[in-house]
């Protein structure tokens, strides 16, 4: 299934109405349904925060996913509906990320975002700068 909204739609909350009704369609008609998952490509900022948004975690990355866009790379987002078990509160805290992660092909395992295990910076805040040079405390004439 592909989902999208009209650029002159877009930053009204259409898409999250959307995506909140299909995750809660799911989790309440489709006991049998873990988990859900979806392809970004690496350079749709805007999707890539739209999803995280929503409570979507990084599984990983698939390289040469896309065949005629550029870049070819995707993220694969996935977010729990049912949890297994009970107490695992998102896929990184899941016994099935890895299986998860296999499953719907990822071939670079990423962390989740922000993580030090990402593999890539592109998702995490900037470095802070260096602080300022310390004095001696010695005035100079």
């Amino acid at each position: 299934m592909t989902i999208g909204v009209l650029v002159a739609y877009r930053e009204r909350g259409v898409g999250r109405r959307l995506l909140d009704y299909l995750l809660a369609n799911a989790r309440d008609k489709h006991p049998e349904i873990a988990f859900t998952y979806l392809h970004v490509q690496t350079s749709n900022d805007a999707a890539v925060a739209f999803y995280r948004n929503a409570g979507f975690e990084r599984l990983g990355k698939i390289d040469n996913y896309y065949k005629r866009i550029d870049p070819p790379d995707c993220y694969v987002l996935a977010k729990l509906v049912h949890a297994a078990p009970a107490d695992a509160l998102s896929i990184a805290d899941s016994p099935v990320r890895a299986e998860v992660a296999r499953a719907v092909g990822v071939t670079v395992p990423l962390g989740p975002f922000g993580s030090s295990t990402t593999g890539d910076a592109s998702d995490s805040p900037p470095a802070p700068p260096p602080p300022p040079p310390a004095h001696s405390g010695e005035a100079s004439s």
